[in-house]
């Protein structure tokens, strides 16, 4: 009995205090069939997108006309940079970036956010003699930095219909 009530008021806090499961967010009545454009419809950037919709309660649809709101995502892109070098000059750390660029509109074409942009960066070290290895690391981190950039930028469209 003890127990249980522990866990019910650990619950309680936890609502409380505002607490959500990473990636789920509320999103505001107007992107409720949100139409995406800009993006490979069958991409890891779309899916990433689509399953973020889903979990905030709105549904993905095929065309503008079906569309409540339309996303647009402008741009997207992941680069690797030279961070640093060894002794020798070759290279032994890289900086991966990511950006994403996206605007939101109302179905009436009212512009609700505009050229919004997602910036993320990783540094990770780069070992010449393990070549395959650091290659899936590196795969491994853009996903990351993908799914890190369309979290921030569902947290920004959830603040559409907070007006701000």
């Amino acid at each position: 009995m003890t127990r249980r009530l522990l866990i019910l008021s650990l619950l309680g806090l936890l609502t409380a205090c505002g607490f959500h499961l990473r990636g789920s967010v509320t999103l505001p009545e107007v992107m409720a069939r949100t139409h995406i454009a800009g993006v490979d419809r069958y991409g890891a950037l779309a899916r990433e997108v689509e399953a973020s919709l889903t979990a905030g309660g709105a549904q993905r649809v095929e065309t503008a006309a079906e569309a409540t709101a339309r996303l647009v995502i402008s741009r997207e892109g992941a680069e690797r940079r030279v961070l640093s070098v060894d002794a020798s000059g070759k290279v032994s750390e890289y900086e991966l970036y990511y950006q994403l660029v996206f605007s939101l509109y109302s179905a009436e074409g009212k512009t609700l956010l505009v050229d919004e942009s997602v910036s993320l960066s990783r540094d990770f070290a780069f070992d010449a003699d393990n070549v395959l290895g650091k290659g899936e690391e590196e795969e491994l981190l853009r996903g990351e930095l993908m799914r890190g950039a369309v979290r921030q930028m569902f947290q920004r469209l959830r603040r559409v219909g907070q007006g701000g």
